[in-house]
């Protein structure tokens, strides 16, 4: 008898033999049964179809992407996603953010059915930028992982903003409102200048400036009035400033005065000397309309106009003085004389006349007149002139902005100086 066959009992008959070899093919195939299927699909067929076992298909993870949630974000913010899976289906999509540059990621929020959305309180993190992700699980634990969005700014801080003090008593009319606002984080989105009653706690809007200089014009009535400035960043945080109270507005009829005369003698000139290119400089005491000094003039260079130098008398008995009159069918200027507090500048024979043109600025609240000469034209004025003590008397045909006329009366250098 061979070696194998002697592993068999001798004293089983063949029929015996056959039985157990059947047994041991049925243990085999019962073995066979309770191991974990693969993931390939697999089938056994054997003559009952019955018996015929497939293994489950799902080794592809889930398509995830994260929504971005916006470039400035504060407070509580809606965190979302996009997730699908075909085999299994989606068991769970959980939002996750890190500081902008870590890779250390933190669980937001977890959601377990669409829409993949959830809450994010940012005030339990500091200011700053972060980056925000989305990470897939599928029924049958495979994983996919969103690309960041990244560069999104927690700014939970207000703004400071600030409104300037107008002043009190204010005239009736155009008055200027003025605040300075900052924001270190997102920025300063706009500011709003608001007016109330005084009291009343009832606020109406001035103006919103979103870029500074945070400045408007504000059309006072009389009355007594509160302000305040309110700062909005980008991320929406919001700051009010402190309230400047009781602020009188009174109807204004003050008469607006000349306050100053100055002159300047252009680079190269001959001090004393009327020449192109000197300036003249008349300070009124308020603002002024400048469309009733030249008509239709709102501001930058003004319309053409010409300076005439006029004799004072006969061989300088008065001071010379100077003129402003219309160019061709230019408006007529309503700036008032200027008297050169010298005889000695031309004579009753000259007809000297200068082109000119006038630019104004605010200077301490009030209009400053800059008078630039032009092209040179008629005889006379050739000699210098010594020190003199320029008068000017504004014309009362130029108004304030409350529509009140220049007092007419002269204001005069307070000492002699060499002029032009």
């Amino acid at each position: 008898m061979s070696s194998r066959r002697r592993h068999l009992a001798p004293d089983l008959t063949p029929a015996q033999r056959r039985a157990a070899v059947a047994l041991g093919l049925l243990a085999l195939v019962g073995t066979a049964a309770s191991v974990t299927p693969s993931g390939a699909t697999y089938a056994s067929h054997r003559a009952n179809p019955g018996n015929a076992v497939t293994a489950a298909n799902d080794w592809v993870p889930p398509t995830v992407a994260v929504t971005d949630p916006g470039a400035s974000l504060r407070g509580t913010v809606t965190l979302a996603a996009s997730a699908s899976d075909a085999r299994s289906g989606v068991a769970s999509v959980v939002l996750q953010v890190a500081p902008e540059g870590s890779t250390a990621y933190a669980d937001a929020c977890t959601a377990t059915a669409a829409p993949y959305a959830c809450s994010w309180d940012t005030s339990r993190v500091a200011d700053g930028r972060y980056k925000v992700r989305a990470v897939a699980t599928d029924a049958a634990g495979n994983r996919a992982t969103s690309d960041p969005v990244t560069g999104r700014l927690v700014d939970n801080t207000a703004p400071t903003v600030a409104l300037a003090d107008p002043g009190t008593p204010l005239a009736a009319g155009n008055v200027t409102l003025t605040a300075s606002a900052d924001d270190a984080g997102s920025g300063v989105a706009k500011v709003t200048i608001q007016r109330a009653a005084a009291g009343t706690g009832s606020w109406t809007d001035v103006c919103t400036q979103t870029s500074a200089p945070y400045a408007c014009t504000w059309a006072a009535a009389v009355g007594s009035y509160d302000l305040r400035a309110v700062a909005v960043d980008a991320a929406g945080n919001a700051t009010t400033s402190a309230v400047v109270t009781g602020r009188q507005v009174v109807a204004d009829t003050i008469r607006p005065t000349g306050v100053s005369i100055r002159t300047t003698n252009v680079s190269g000139g001959v001090a004393g000397r009327l020449d192109a290119g000197d300036t003249l400089t008349l300070r009124y005491s308020e603002p002024m309309q400048l469309g009733s000094i030249l008509k239709g003039w709102t501001g930058g260079t003004s319309p053409a106009f010409t300076v005439q130098v006029g004799a004072g008398g006969w061989l300088g008995s008065s001071d010379d003085a100077l003129s402003f009159v219309a160019t061709g069918t230019g408006p007529t200027p309503n700036i008032g004389p200027v008297d050169l507090g010298s005889g000695s500048w031309v004579t009753i024979f000259d007809s000297l006349r200068f082109a000119a043109t006038a630019t104004a600025a605010t200077v301490n609240g009030a209009t400053e007149l800059t008078i630039t000469l032009g092209a040179r034209s008629g005889s006379g004025g050739t000699s210098a002139v010594g020190a003199v003590r320029l008068g000017w008397s504004p014309s009362s045909a130029s108004t304030d902005l409350a529509g009140n006329a220049a007092d007419p009366a002269t204001v005069r250098q307070s000492t002699a100086v060499v002029a032009f």
